[in-house]
């Protein structure tokens, strides 16, 4: 049943179109209540092996043999899985690697937490984030080299895709403000500042923030039949509403929930089994089987249908930097009070096999929008921990990097970039609309060349109008070619900072987007040590730091022709040495004055030997 307030529209899955699971084994979170289990139920239908995660054995018992009654023939388990442990979600990982050599064909993340009191989970987390979030990406992790080798094993004769679904929710656009991710402990911890719904969307726009970190980092191993998913699955009859009214008196509490279930059977929320739809989809559907590139990292709206999550999701450094935070989380609970040998035998575990390099991935969980995984219980009247773990701000703002090549493909209507002789070096940064900031480098001496493009994101061969809109990851950039006998790497730093406010996110003054975030890439060892001290010593700066072989993300790609020293062919001067104000857009827009910086008055003249007055503002 569609519910009333749900706009019409054409739905990509019914339950007569899920296809046959048949040799499909499927994780599922969460499973014994709501979404999750009637994603077991409709699953074990259609002939899926399905494992029942839940914290509650007895739950998750009651609720598989409610499934075997209704299809005695199900192939269906049960496994204890406490999301508000991580030491509970390593358990049932490694009994799941143990058990099932063949490997996985899908999970789902469907378990969840919304809006309860302030609490925190045994490893000392404030609960909604710890559960909804850092488990899953842990789980995410620990079993993703299962998903690969059965990834590996599929042929276009077969279902060719795996697929990990992430249950996030639309309250992901309610998070807190300034992009809505706290990245230390102490703040996610800080029970004062506490707002249960703001912190609902905190978890739920960190499960899109990973779904997209994680796409792009399996796409960067060159393993293309993975599709990762985050999924709002609507307003749903289930109890996930719960904590919501839990302060009201249980009368009132009790009248809410059963108007709630009541406007469900009239059409004005969507029922279980229907809800479910959308995650069955986004690990089922023919259509991503035949169009995989189409739903990488997408997010997904009832029922099937692709749609826009919040802005704040495109930020690829957020992305990079909410992952490598989490990391630090897992790691720090999880080895403390280890010794040598067992941090070893943990990184065993996490690694998956022998000493193979495993790409983390984090994945968001819970019911979203409105499904419970029953069996998580809450303490509210826990304390807080004497001890709160702090990420050290050079840590949190750590880039991870990925690993590609670093080769350079010209798409149509684009000049070769120019060759790079031996005594010369290459640098790339990025720091707002790309034509101001060529036309500064023009101007130093001891450059030989530049040229605008794109680069940071996963799209190939992108185009200016594709970046302009903010959809491909991609930031405006300039490749500059020079002379480290003329003009050092250093030197170079100076200018970039010098030009951009480093300290503004996914923004340039009136110019807002990813495709003017703040970036550096290094194309050796050598640039990339002294980027990242200039970096760790302003915690400020929001500048993302890549290598030029972190494949995809490093790859630099030119921009059209008509955008190539696009200022100077509009009559401004790109004379060596010279401070004229450069106005951004040509004729309008910001305008750069040189001439006001002190650092590159001073640069630009010592290296052109004199000043200029002609070229003073």
């Amino acid at each position: 049943m569609i519910p009333l307030i749900t706009p019409l529209s054409t739905y990509g899955i019914t339950h007569a179109t899920i296809p046959s699971q048949k040799d499909k084994t499927i994780i599922i979170t969460g499973a014994n209540a709501g979404l999750g289990f009637s994603t077991s139920k409709i699953l074990a239908s259609k002939q899926a092996t399905v494992i029942m995660a839940c914290r509650s054995e007895t739950k998750c018992q009651h609720a598989m043999q409610r499934i075997k009654k209704l299809q005695p023939d199900a192939d269906i388990s049960s496994a204890i899985l406490d999301l508000a442990s991580l030491k509970s979600v390593q358990k049932f990982a490694s009994n799941f690697i143990a058990n099932h050599p063949n490997g996985l064909d899908a999970l789902i993340l469907n378990a969840g937490i919304m809006m309860c009191p302030f609490s925190l989970t045994k490893d000392n987390i404030e609960t909604q984030f710890g559960v909804n979030h850092v488990a899953h990406h842990y789980l995410t992790t620990l079993l993703l080299p299962s998903i690969e080798k059965k990834a590996a094993t599929k042929t276009e004769k077969t279902n060719t895709m795996s697929h990990i679904v992430s249950v996030s929710s639309s309250a992901a656009f309610r998070a807190y403000p300034n992009y809505g991710i706290s990245l230390t402990l102490n703040d996610i911890n800080n029970s004062t500042q506490y707002n249960r719904v703001n912190a609902y969307g905190q978890s739920k726009l960190s499960n899109i923030l990973f779904v997209q970190e994680l796409q792009n980092r399996i796409l960067s191993k060159g393993i293309q039949n993975i599709v990762v998913t985050a999924v709002h699955p609507g307003a749903v009859e289930t109890e996930l509403p719960r904590h919501i009214v839990a302060p009201l008196p249980l009368k009132i509490q009790s009248f809410f929930m059963a108007s709630y279930h009541y406007f469900a059977t009239k059409g004005f929320v969507w029922l279980s089994d229907d809800a479910a739809l959308s995650q069955i989809y986004a690990m089922s559907s023919p259509e991503i089987e035949l169009n995989p590139k189409k739903f990488y990292g997408k997010f997904i709206v009832p029922l099937g249908r692709i749609s826009e999550p919040p802005q704040h999701t495109y930020n690829v450094t957020l992305q990079q930097k909410l992952w490598t935070f989490t990391e630090d989380i897992i790691h720090s609970k999880m080895t403390m009070g280890m010794d040598q040998g067992d941090e070893k035998e943990l990184k065993g575990i996490e690694n998956g096999v022998e000493k193979e390099e495993i790409v983390n991935v984090e994945i968001k969980e819970d019911g979203t929008s409105m499904e419970l995984d029953d069996s998580i219980e809450i303490d509210t009247n826990s304390e807080k921990p004497k001890d709160i773990d702090s990420t050290s701000t050079s840590d949190q703002n750590k880039v991870t990097d990925a690993s590609l090549t670093s080769s350079q493909t010209i798409h149509p209507g684009a000049t070769p970039p120019p060759i790079v002789l031996p005594t010369q070096a290459t640098a790339i940064f990025g720091a707002g609309c790309y034509w101001s900031v060529e036309l500064s480098f023009q101007r130093l001496p001891g450059v030989i060349s530049t040229s605008v493009g794109f680069i940071g994101g996963s799209v190939v061969k992108p185009y200016y109008k594709e970046v302009a809109r903010g959809r491909t990851g991609h930031a405006e950039a300039v490749q500059v070619i020079y002379n480290p006998n003329l003009v050092t790497y250093d030197e170079l730093l100076i200018i970039f900072f010098s030009i951009h406010d480093a300290t503004q996110l996914n923004r340039q003054g009136p110019d807002k987007g990813t495709q003017y975030r703040s970036m550096i890439v290094t194309s050796n060892e050598e640039q990339y040590i002294i980027a990242m001290d200039a970096l760790n010593g302003n915690s400020e700066y929001q500048t993302q730091l890549l290598k030029s072989s972190d494949g995809k993300y490093g790859r630099w790609w030119p921009a059209e022709d008509d955008h190539q020293q696009y200022l100077e062919k509009g009559g401004q001067t790109a004379k060596k040495g010279s401070l004229k104000p450069i106005q951004c857009y040509g004729n309008r827009g910001p305008i750069k004055y040189l001439s006001k910086k002190k650092k590159l008055v001073e640069l630009f003249q010592r290296k052109i030997g004199v000043g200029s007055g002609d070229d003073e503002e």
